[in-house]
């Protein structure tokens, strides 16, 4: 069993062992966390003789995960005779990352880490986004009898917006809303599986793909990204060198590491308010922007705010962030004009831009963030398929369908290839 213990204790053991030693940095209610728990179980018996494994809470042991750098749940540093060795892994982490870190910080004969619980739900095909290019990649894989599961992220399809749809061939006019829910209904019809869900997190591995949301870790062995160009406001100044640095987009697996601190949340609904209320509960100091007017959202947004001491900016947009190693302040555009706002972090409750979600899997993205593909669809690496605006192929209805098609029968054939 991994052991768990405090930043006195750890320190005491890096200071003491001349051995090697991996430690888990890790948060409640964290999905990837969770994922990596029995992994590391596995790990330490499999290399039980070679060196030992230690968890840590990083909520409670604020002082020393900033001592260390840590800046995100989970992550895992390796020591060799007291001193930081290889490469040190954070977010969602595959069984090959763990392996590859443990036999370069320790030089380590690679060894099979058992997953725990075979059985577990993998899908055959996940796709991220419920648009035309993605049910239309549903419907294909799902008639072929692949488990399939589509993630719909809180932002509406482009389609769904579309007042009147003219020129679908086949079909007479009919609303945008209309032609996506007929192809829901298909799909699930088929047997897809579709559940609400913004993905926060991705890790491509080559035989097991991670998708991480707010309340869940997704595996796959195929990828279809299908989540559109998105709607999330043009990326903040600073923000993706800030991610992970006081940028967050998950309140639930971050929040706690700023307890009795100065937050931000952004956002525009349900959601985002209950991230707010619950950072509240931590004793953080909380500002709440919303970018639309307090007209058109929800009135027990304001007044959840107003009864819990939250301050509220209506019609408001974040649109700077400032900080050298970390976070320190924001800067918004309010009816009133500039205003800045000094914050250790800024949880955006939004769809997470797909370049900033893309960046470190090693997707190759393209001038204008378009994911580059090739004539069957395939991204640069294995296993993972692109379909619809994201690839700015068309920006048209009928392109997407026909993109995310292909993109179904490609990862058909990667299955088969692969089985």
């Amino acid at each position: 069993m991994v052991k768990e213990v405090n930043s006195q204790e750890l320190s005491q053991i890096l200071s003491n062992d001349k051995g090697r030693v991996v430690v888990d940095f890790y948060s409640t209610e964290c999905p990837p966390c969770e994922a990596l728990a029995p992994l590391l179980i596995e790990l330490e018996s499999l290399y039980s003789n070679d060196f030992s494994v230690y968890k840590i809470n990083r909520q409670d042991n604020r002082e020393l995960a900033l001592e260390l750098n840590v800046r995100s749940s989970p992550t895992l540093l390796f020591f060799d005779k007291s001193h930081e060795a290889g490469t040190r892994l954070s977010g969602t982490i595959t069984v090959q990352q763990l392996i590859g870190a443990v036999v370069d910080a320790f030089q380590v004969e690679a060894r099979t880490l058992i997953v725990p619980d075979a059985h577990e739900n993998i899908w055959d095909v996940l796709i991220l986004g419920a648009g035309p290019a993605g049910l239309a990649a549903a419907v294909y894989t799902a008639r072929a009898g692949k488990k399939t599961l589509v993630l719909k992220g809180k932002a509406k399809s482009h389609l769904e917006l579309a007042h009147l749809v003219e020129n679908y061939p086949g079909l007479p006019p009919l609303s945008g809303k209309e032609l996506l829910q007929n192809m829901e209904t298909q799909a699930q019809g088929f047997g897809a599986t579709i559940e609400m869900g913004d993905a926060l997190d991705l890790t491509f591995g080559h035989d097991m793909k991670l998708v991480t949301t707010r309340t869940n870790v997704y595996k796959a062995k195929t990828i279809i990204l299908a989540m559109g160009k998105g709607q999330h406001q043009q990326t903040i100044e600073n923000e993706e060198r800030l991610i992970g640095l006081g940028v967050s987009y998950c309140a639930t697996c971050d929040g706690a590491f700023y307890r009795g601190k100065k937050v931000v949340v952004y956002g525009n609904d349900e959601e985002a308010m209950d991230d707010a209320l619950m950072l509240k509960q931590l004793d953080c100091d909380v500002s709440f922007v919303s970018y639309c007017k307090s007209t058109q959202c929800s009135e027990t947004l304001h007044e959840s705010a107003k009864k819990k001491g939250i301050v509220y900016y209506p019609d408001a947009r974040v649109t700077s962030l400032s900080g050298q190693a970390t976070l320190e302040s924001i800067t918004i555009e309010t009816e009133a004009g500039t205003k800045t706002l000094e914050a250790e972090a800024v949880f955006i409750i939004q769809s997470v831009p797909s370049k900033s979600l893309l960046r470190k899997t090693g997707i190759n993205v393209e001038s204008k963030d378009c994911i580059a593909i090739d004539k069957e669809l395939r991204t640069n690496l294995p296993g993972i398929f692109a379909a619809g605006d994201i690839t700015c192929g068309g920006l048209q209805v009928a392109v997407a369908v026909g993109e995310g098609v292909s993109s179904a029968l490609s990862a058909l054939k990667y299955l088969r290839q692969n089985s």
